[in-house]
């Protein structure tokens, strides 16, 4: 009799365990999928043409040309439905869930002297979250960075090298945090 009892104790503490994991896992699998939103991003012509990063020979690093079309591809695996625009839409006025709006804040290229010496860039990116009735839910500050040895001829591949690594590293850690943002998970329907 005690052997039945504690095999039954055994089966409830097993099928316990078993509907644990298959929760946890659930709650793992809706927290790397898609969010169920309709968005919209606003990449304005100002910021997909931002510029920075006077040269010795007065050239400047086109960020934005590298960094909008990386944003958009990361932030489409994010959420159901992504539409790029060009400008912030009146409140109410737009059939998105969510409206997302980034706002460069810093840019900064370090100018080492020397070729053998690392150089670094550095964009730093509000993101504004907001509603469809224009309420912000969320906003967060994201930065992507990327380091090159300088060499000692600086040659346009070098540089857009230094561009492309750090709007991948911005992209995605904004892709991350987004997916990753409660305030977020909470307007799917």
């Amino acid at each position: 009799m005690r052997q039945l009892s504690i095999g039954l104790h055994l089966a409830s503490v097993l099928l316990a365990l078993n509907a644990f994991a298959l929760t946890s896992s659930a709650q793992l699998q809706s927290v790397s999928g898609k969010l169920p939103l309709k968005a919209e991003l606003v990449l304005s012509p100002q910021l997909c043409s931002a510029k920075t990063g006077h040269y010795i020979n007065g050239d400047l690093l086109s960020i934005g040309k590298k960094m909008c079309p990386q944003i958009e591809a990361e932030l489409s695996d994010i959420f159901s439905e992504l539409k790029p625009v060009d400008k912030l839409p009146a409140a109410g006025s737009t059939s998105a869930q969510v409206v997302l709006i980034p706002k460069l804040v810093d840019i900064s290229v370090t100018q080492p002297l020397l070729g053998s010496s690392e150089q670094e860039l550095l964009i730093v990116m509000e993101w504004t979250v907001q509603d469809a009735a224009g309420k912000t839910v969320w906003l967060q500050t994201v930065q992507g960075s990327s380091h090159r040895k300088r060499g000692w001829i600086v040659t346009p591949k070098r540089r857009s090298a230094l561009v492309e690594a750090a709007a991948e590293d911005l992209a995605k850690a904004s892709a991350t945090r987004m997916s990753n943002a409660s305030e977020l998970r909470h307007l799917a329907p």
